[in-house]
């Protein structure tokens, strides 16, 4: 295994950079799931529930958590507790795939691709099913699983930008200017962000490196 030179690692960096990919990245798989629903409305789990409980409110009453948080927003109401769940999973990951890309760089191969499909393969094949979080694995339905894999590849693509982030941070005698950001959210998510996001995303890079 190789291992990257310690004078160039940017540990705190990296924990502030893969936060922010880790919301980038739920924000993008939350609207993966607007066309592509994540779970069949069919399929009942708990089976005393006599509907589909989300695996994220499951975890919570496993913990004796409060599920029933809410804020309203255009007179809606929107599921407070499940949303911060839902972004914790993406923010863990994120952080762990940065961070580790700082000590050891393979982690970064096919464009953190290789990553996705191991977090897919621990998180919703291995560790939810053993904790009850999702029905039993054969009695889920293929596109469930299909949608679960691409969505951690792709959902959660803001993985891959913050490698793109810290590549240029790292740079001493590159500037991290405002157009350089903007040319990597062109490159990686030029149909996956709202403007507003991208002005944020650039505020707080510009902050976290300063020239």
């Amino acid at each position: 295994m190789r291992f990257t030179d310690p004078s160039r690692r940017r540990i705190g960096l990296a924990y502030l950079i893969g936060i922010l990919a880790g919301v980038f990245g739920a924000i993008v798989k939350w609207g993966w799931e607007v066309p592509f629903p994540p779970r069949n409305p069919f399929v009942f789990f708990p089976l005393d529930a006599g509907e589909r409980v989300t695996p994220p409110k499951i975890f919570l009453e496993q913990l004796g958590l409060p599920t029933d948080w809410f804020y309203i927003f255009s007179g809606m109401e929107m599921p407070l507790s499940i949303f911060i769940v839902h972004t914790l999973f993406s923010v863990v990951f994120g952080v762990m795939y940065c961070v580790i890309a700082e000590y050891w760089p393979r982690i970064k191969m096919w464009q953190g691709a290789v990553f996705g499909f191991f977090v897919y393969l621990f998180a919703h094949v291995i560790v939810m099913p053993l904790l009850c979080h999702v029905p039993p694995l054969v009695e889920i339905p293929f596109d469930e699983h299909l949608l679960r894999f691409l969505d951690i590849l792709y959902g959660y693509g803001g993985w891959k930008w913050s490698d793109a982030i810290l590549e240029i941070a790292s740079q001493k005698s590159q500037i991290l200017s405002i157009l350089s950001v903007v040319e990597i959210f062109k490159v990686e998510y030029r149909f996956l962000f709202w403007g507003g996001f991208r002005v944020f995303g650039i505020a707080l890079v510009n902050s976290l490196c300063p020239l």
